[in-house]
């Protein structure tokens, strides 16, 4: 992946962070539960959006596939050592040992499993990609236990609410690294 176009995800970042934090907004203001006819307005909304982004961008991306160049480019923080794939594994086995934890409650299983699942990829895409991604996902691998072990009644509006967040951090992260690549790219043109 070419790192000085990583910002193309951003919309999608921003459609569905936008997404769960109006949700957690929803479960506060008027204590909705998760079937409620709003929060799956809310939902289809964001599908609607990230339809419409996609045939937008693919209308883009042929009208430009011409014009678009490879440039080489590095990210400052990215590291390949095989040690890195650690983390991975680790919050994978935080996550069953959490999940189990809170088997017994049915009704916060499907924020749980979002906010774990959520900061598994982040900490996947964070080997891959830089360490701030892993660092977003072992923020959110410890809200969740905070919030299973002490806080589990919590766990929908806050899980949502700061799960949103960080698709909105991932999305400023993925710009800055986006920026970062076009300066490196452009600095190497001109230092030849």
């Amino acid at each position: 992946m070419d790192n000085q176009y990583m910002h193309k995800y951003n919309p999608y970042l921003y459609i569905w962070g936008a997404q769960w934090i109006i949700g957690a907004l929803l479960i506060y203001i008027w204590n909705l539960e998760h079937n409620h006819i709003a929060l799956t307005i809310t939902v289809w909304a964001a599908a609607l959006l990230t339809l419409i982004v996609f045939v937008l961008g693919l209308k883009q991306r042929s009208k430009h596939a011409s014009e678009q160049r490879s440039t080489p480019s590095s990210l400052p923080s990215r590291s390949n050592h095989p040690f890195m794939w650690v983390f991975p594994i680790c919050y994978l086995i935080a996550s069953v040992g959490l999940f189990m934890h809170a088997a017994d409650q049915d009704y916060f299983l499907f924020d749980l499993l979002r906010a774990l699942v959520l900061g598994f990829i982040y900490t996947v895409l964070g080997v891959r990609l830089g360490r701030e991604l892993i660092y977003l996902g072992i923020w959110l691998l410890a809200l969740t236990a905070v919030l299973t072990i002490w806080y589990l009644g919590f766990t929908p509006l806050v899980l949502m609410f700061f799960g949103g967040w960080s698709l909105v951090a991932c999305a400023v992260i993925l710009r800055i690294w986006s920026r970062a690549a076009t300066i490196t790219a452009i600095t190497q043109t001109f230092s030849k």
